[in-house]
């Protein structure tokens, strides 16, 4: 197992790894947080402890960056189970959204120039566009990732009063 000392410190190395693009290298970091979570929990520390939360959460991050898009979405949906902070919700929802529409990072969701290629990326926003309502519904802060994705496609939609009140 792992140190309960040394989670905090892991997990923000793996943290900055796959905020670099190195979800290769942020892997193993956070395989090793997981198989060590039973450990922690055996120790005294509950399973919807935030840090316990956080390891899921940014090991599905990592399976999402590297197309491990199925695994990474139940990884989610069973963490959304188990995160009572509406703020986290609203981060999951925003994953789950970002996964349904096959983007591996928040930075992929952009709006091309080519008509053809918007409206494969109109599309995918569609179809996470449930989960992205889930995110800002609770209007809570950390709803910024939903309302990104919700901003970027109204303006794709040429909505653009609609869009400015996503992304102001």
């Amino acid at each position: 197992g792992v140190a309960p000392r040394l989670v905090p410190m892991l997990l923000q190395v793996g943290t900055e790894l796959l905020r670099l693009g190195e979800p290769g290298a942020a892997r193993p970091i956070l395989d090793l947080l997981m198989k060590g979570l039973p450990g922690l929990e055996a120790n005294g520390l509950p399973k919807f402890h935030p840090l316990v939360l956080e390891v899921m959460r940014r090991q599905a991050h990592c399976m999402r960056q590297l197309q491990e898009h199925l695994q990474a979405r139940e990884l989610l949906e069973e963490l959304l189970e188990l995160e009572p902070d509406p703020n986290h919700q609203a981060m999951i929802h925003a994953d789950l959204g970002l996964l349904a529409g096959g983007f591996n990072r928040l930075v992929d969701v952009v709006l091309p120039r080519e008509q053809a290629s918007l409206d494969i990326v109109l599309g995918a926003l569609d179809a996470g566009v449930h989960h992205f309502e889930r995110a800002i519904e609770s209007e809570v802060p950390y709803a910024a990732h939903g309302h990104y994705c919700m901003g970027v496609m109204r303006l794709g939609e040429d909505r653009v009063e609609e869009a400015e009140v996503h992304l102001e």
